[in-house]
């Protein structure tokens, strides 16, 4: 199964992680479109969702939009061991996961800058950047 992952274009924090699953994605089940694209804006329309704020990353799974750490726990799932031990946080109280998110969200402008147009990831990969290759996306559309 494929998981879509959606992040704030403008943030290089959030485009070091795209990259950072890029590099790990060896089982190509990854996907990423920005928050702010024309991809993203089309497939909340289509399935009849509300857009959200770019002030978190969020992780399709076909059937479900995960947020804030379910969508970080969600996305190490789908990475191969080492990386997947990150699912094993779960154990934590999901108030206390999705706390430390939100503090490094509120944050991450203030530590790692702002782009002010969305940057998309060039790692060779652009089949999996919704956003350069809109055609590749069409699984995710009802």
């Amino acid at each position: 199964m494929r998981l879509l992952v959606f992040y704030d274009g403008h943030c290089p924090f959030c485009l070091g992680w795209v990259r950072f699953l890029l590099r790990r994605d060896r089982a190509d089940r990854l996907r990423f479109a920005s928050l702010q694209g024309d991809w993203a804006a089309g497939f909340f329309r289509a399935n009849r969702l509300d857009r959200p704020d770019a002030d978190s990353m969020l992780a399709w799974d076909g059937r479900r939009l995960h947020k804030e750490s379910g969508a970080a726990l969600r996305i190490a799932a789908a990475l191969p061991w080492p990386w997947s031990w990150g699912r094993g946080l779960r154990v934590l109280p999901r108030g206390l996961r999705d706390g430390l998110y939100r503090w490094i969200a509120r944050n991450r402008y203030r530590w790692f800058g702002r782009h002010e147009q969305c940057q998309l990831p060039q790692e060779g990969e652009s089949r999996k950047i919704l956003d350069q290759t809109p055609a590749s996306g069409e699984e995710f559309l009802p």
